[in-house]
């Protein structure tokens, strides 16, 4: 089997939900459907408190949250990451990010879709703030999908 024919089969496993193995290097491929949650949306408003205007902020010696994947909250657009301080850690809001915080009807997408930690797109579903701060992180839901 050609690589060609190897990209054809991964990806239309893909679309159909199913997770398989690359016949050329036997990684497993899925795509997870990645929620934004409510930790994630607490990191946010968190961010927005400690100076909203392009502030950067150090999440992990700033805000006292157990959430860990505030990073994917990068992929929707919502902050970005000063990597021009070397050892990183630093974050702010954009204007996106400042839009879905302070607007309540503000919607973004709920999941995006990730694969070999790629964003692909997005899922046609919207939430605006206050329905994420609803949903919790669902560990069987993201390994489900």
């Amino acid at each position: 089997m050609n690589v060609q024919d190897a990209k054809a089969q991964v990806k239309a496993a893909l679309i159909a939900g199913e997770v398989s193995t690359c016949p050329c290097c036997g990684q497993t491929c899925k795509l997870y459907r990645r929620k934004l949650n409510s930790g994630m949306v607490r990191v946010l408003i968190a961010m927005y408190r400690l100076g909203s205007g392009g502030r950067w902020v150090h999440i992990n010696r700033e805000i006292r949250t157990y959430a860990r994947d505030y990073s994917y909250l990068s992929r929707w657009g919502l902050i970005e990451q000063d990597l021009s301080r070397g050892s990183g850690g630093f974050w702010r809001l954009t204007a996106l990010g400042e839009e879905f915080v302070t607007s309540r009807g503000k919607a973004v997408p709920k999941y995006i879709l990730m694969y070999n930690n790629k964003l692909l797109g997005f899922g046609p579903e919207e939430t605006t703030i206050i329905q994420a701060l609803g949903d919790k992180f669902d560990y069987r839901e993201l390994m489900g999908s």
